[in-house]
């Protein structure tokens, strides 16, 4: 091994070679995943360059509705190593380097397609976290100029996790995203990956990079003696907190949200309302992003969502009785609102039960369960106590008057 790291790369013949280049996570959002890009080394200073794919303005108007519907435009650029890792020291960032062992002709090839794809009419691509980022571009333009050596090499890899426990780490210290992971993305985001599908992101790219070989004059040797270390992270790491927490800030709401349903079972029916709507306000906005998000969307993740049938649009309707109530008004049409109560209530629990064994409705548990206690806190409040029907005075009738005797003097 240590004459193989040793030994000089192929393309070192023609003057050139190939670095792939990750970067460790960042404190920010957006640099939550690490960074990839690929550097290419001539003879001369002025040749040594980094292509970066991971390029998008995050200043853009409606950018957060462009990302839910897999429509944000990203592009790739070409700049001078030097000043690209200057950058990188500055924003504290791990930079680990993985030499790459190619022939002249394949780092000729792997040139000629990247500067084909940061030329301005070719350089932007629509964003996909997971099937098209600054990892996956590299990935693939290393797979193609080795002629499919990195897909072959990692055929027998075993499945890791899902992109959802993926997020739920990238994320851990962001508990708003991590619930949003819970609700907002479907049924593809639990399938567990190959290395290949999870070569997105850049610190995996880096490990599974370092199993693949290629074939040199009959020869199968490592496509790269990396890692090496250029530089450490000084600061702690960024990737902190607890993976779990939107799950179980989700099954904590439930746990409330059903004690408040048997607390107001006899309350006042003002009170009732007003607790229902605890629930039925966030849920109704929820359901309406989900049903916008799955018709709207590209994004295979977002659009096969059970919980749709957990958070329906037509939950809107239950405003009506809620606000007959606030009126003071029983609920009228009480049979129907019990049956519609009832069959959600039975979907909601046939989803939760059955998607932990029936990979047709896999899905996140605790937000079916929360589905669940909503519904019971909903039904805490409209068949609860009736408000009293108002009373009418009763007529008084007139008093009756003796009939006048006629009196005679005497």
């Amino acid at each position: 091994m240590l004459l193989l790291a040793l030994r000089p790369s192929l393309a070192w013949a023609d003057g050139r070679r190939a670095e792939l280049l990750v970067f460790g996570a960042g404190e920010d959002v957006f640099e939550r995943y690490g960074h990839a890009g690929l550097r290419i080394l001539g003879p001369a200073a002025a040749d040594d360059r980094i292509f970066n794919f991971g390029i998008t303005d995050w200043t853009k108007p409606n950018y957060i509705q462009d990302f839910l519907t897999g429509r944000v435009a990203f592009w790739g650029n070409v700049r001078p190593w030097a000043r690209t890792r200057n950058s990188y020291v500055k924003w504290d960032r791990t930079i680990l380097r993985y030499p790459l062992d190619l022939t002249p002709a394949e780092v000729d090839a792997l040139v000629v397609r990247l500067e084909h794809d940061v030329l301005p009419e070719n350089r932007n691509y629509i964003y996909d976290t997971f099937r098209n980022n600054c990892a996956t571009r590299l990935r693939d333009y290393i797979d193609d100029v080795t002629g499919g050596a990195v897909r072959r090499s990692l055929a027998e890899e075993p499945l890791g996790p899902s992109y959802r426990e993926d997020v739920r780490v990238a994320f851990a210290a962001f508990p708003s995203l991590l619930i949003l992971t819970e609700i907002v993305p479907g049924l593809p985001l639990d399938a567990h990956r190959s290395t290949w599908e999870r070569m997105y992101r850049p610190a995996v790219l880096g490990e599974a990079i370092t199993h693949v070989h290629v074939t040199r004059d009959g020869v199968s040797r490592p496509l790269t003696t990396g890692p090496i270390v250029d530089r450490l992270r000084e600061g702690p790491e960024p990737l902190t907190g607890w993976p779990d927490l939107g799950q179980a800030i989700l099954g904590g709401l439930a746990f409330a949200l059903a004690g408040l349903a048997l607390a107001i079972r006899s309350a006042r029916p003002r009170r009732r309302v007003a607790a229902a709507l605890l629930w039925l306000v966030p849920a109704s906005l929820m359901a309406l992003l989900l049903v916008t998000v799955a018709v709207g969307t590209v994004w295979p993740d977002m659009q096969e969502n059970w919980l749709v049938l957990a958070l329906p649009v037509t939950d809107l309707a239950l405003y009506v009785p809620l606000i007959g109530l606030l009126r003071g008004r029983p609920v009228r049409h009480l049979r129907l609102w019990r049956g519609y109560l009832t069959f959600r209530a039975v979907t909601v629990l046939l989803l939760a039960g059955l998607g932990p064994v029936w990979g047709l409705l896999a899905g996140p548990l605790p937000p079916r369960v929360l589905c669940a206690a909503g519904l019971l806190l909903l039904a805490a409040a409209l068949f609860g106590p009736s408000p009293p029907a108002a009373v009418q005075p009763a007529a008084v009738p007139p008093a009756a008057v003796p009939p006048e005797v006629p009196t005679h003097d005497v």
